[in-house]
């Protein structure tokens, strides 16, 4: 098996250089010698097509030019492809869908964020990452990182592009869902030892999803045009499952 890894959609900040990426997986020792990567936008129109890429290792990418996206409208529907040659001969295809956008949403969560309120998880059990032994910083980001993921996903699936919002719509969220993903890890090594505190971050999650107001750039100018209604409660720590009719 040979996996094209994406948590979620692209975001691809128009008017801005930036270096697109796909990195490669799989269960058995491969090569990756060379490819393509195209760009079609929601009509389905080939905005780049067969660009070659740059190899290095199991990643593939493309540098994008600042201007070369600025006639168009921003919105969703675009999607990447990326056609990748093996060392072997074999040819994958991988398509990822993408967003263009106005700015990127950033993460405001780090790893003292998560220690400040719970001193003990630094010093907590074992931490492994891939099988190998590592720090707290590497632990916590790794978490961070793949909730933050999830909740990309979670608002694409549920009719709200991620791109739009602003200020610090998503800090409470993230953080809770981070630690709900720590808490549950920790359960798994430790048995029940950490059950109350993990219950505690579930219910929170859920309350958040259920009741967040995030703030929300319609028209994408920068500025916040309206508060969006919640979308109802959903486990980050397992990535959201639903896709509903965008209203906007």
């Amino acid at each position: 098996m040979i996996v094209g890894a994406a948590r979620s959609p692209d975001v691809i900040q128009r008017g801005k250089a930036q270096t697109l990426s796909l990195t490669l997986y799989s269960d058995a020792s491969f090569t990756l010698s060379s490819g393509t990567f195209s760009l079609y936008d929601a009509a389905n129109t080939a905005r780049i097509s067969a660009a070659a890429v740059t190899v290095s290792d199991a990643t593939a990418s493309y540098a994008l030019g600042a201007t070369v996206l600025n006639d168009y409208a921003f919105g969703e529907g675009w999607r990447e492809e990326w056609v990748l040659t093996l060392g072997s001969g074999e040819v994958h295809t991988f398509r990822r869908p993408a967003i263009l956008a106005f700015r990127q949403l950033y993460p405001t969560v780090q790893p003292s964020d998560l220690s400040d309120l719970h001193s003990e998880l630094p010093q907590v059990a074992t931490y492994t990452v891939d099988g190998t032994e590592t720090t707290w910083e590497v632990y916590a980001w790794r978490k961070l990182d793949v909730v933050w993921s999830n909740l990309l996903r979670w608002l694409w699936q549920g009719g709200k592009l991620p791109n739009r919002l602003t200020g610090l719509s998503l800090h409470d969220l993230h953080l809770c869902a981070t630690l709900e993903a720590i808490y549950r890890d920790l359960r798994a090594q430790t048995g029940d030892r950490y059950d109350r505190t993990l219950t505690d971050y579930v219910g929170k999650v859920q309350a958040l999803t259920a009741t967040a107001s995030l703030e929300y750039d319609a028209d994408d100018d920068g500025a916040p045009d309206e508060i969006v209604p919640p979308q109802g409660p959903v486990s980050l720590s397992c990535g959201p499952t639903r896709r509903v009719v965008r209203l906007w």
